[in-house]
């Protein structure tokens, strides 16, 4: 596996960034959408009232109630149509965030990340003490297994993002803030600290997030720790 060094945010790699993904795009086209219709609004009012013919006469009443009945009209159609909108992203959001508050599964694998000047310390908890796995700026999981992670810090505040599964979770002393992801690609995704954390906060962006084969987690596991690998 190579490091994914060009990493984009409009490449999910797995259901909570897909999430946010479609959030984002579905924002994007409505947004385009309204931006085009104003814009060609404004062209034709502009194209219309250069083509009326200059008058110094004063509108009559009824063609002041006719402007006004158009006015009306045209400004009704327009906070309708925005309540609309803004009711429909209500209800994307509400599902969006549904979304993003589940975590995929019933045994989801249990990680703590700590944040430390001017590195990750990884654990595997386990239940026996000798089968405990650490690591340093590194993340192994299995792919397409929930996980959630454990993130805190032992210094200062950090913050945990993991660009292709739309992590970003802040590591704050003396907190464990639980976050979430489901990987559905084997690769190699690099972790950045996204908060300015001191002198050597460009060293954090050394941290890859290594997403395996389950027979390739489960090796990598049990050379680390020779604990049982079993997910059930």
């Amino acid at each position: 596996m190579t490091a994914q060094w060009l990493q984009s945010a409009l490449d999910p790699k797995g259901p909570k960034a897909e999430a946010i993904a479609h959030f984002h795009w579905a924002l994007v086209t409505v947004v385009t959408i309204i931006y085009i219709v104003v814009i060609a609004t404004l062209f034709y009012v502009l194209r219309r009232a250069s083509r009326r013919p200059v008058t110094l006469n004063h509108d009559s009443a009824a063609d002041e109630r006719e402007l006004d009945r158009r006015m009306t009209y045209w400004v009704s159609g327009a906070v309708a149509a925005t309540v609309l909108i803004l009711i429909a992203f209500v209800f994307v959001d509400v599902s969006t965030a549904r979304t993003l508050s589940r975590v995929g599964g019933l045994k989801p694998l249990r990680i703590d990340v700590v944040g430390h000047q001017w590195w990750w310390e990884v654990k595997y908890p386990d239940p026996e003490p000798h089968n405990v796995t650490e690591t340093a700026n590194e993340i192994h999981v299995p792919v397409g297994k929930p996980v959630i992670m454990f993130v805190s810090s032992k210094d200062v505040i950090h913050s945990l993002k993991i660009i292709a599964m739309r992590v970003c979770q802040d590591a704050i002393p003396g907190l464990r803030i639980p976050c979430w992801f489901v990987p559905k690609q084997v690769g190699r995704y690099q972790i950045n600290c996204a908060q300015l954390c001191g002198n050597g906060h460009a060293a954090m962006t050394g941290g890859f997030l290594v997403v395996q084969t389950e027979d390739d987690y489960k090796k990598w596991l049990k050379s680390k720790s020779g604990a049982d690998t079993s997910f059930e």
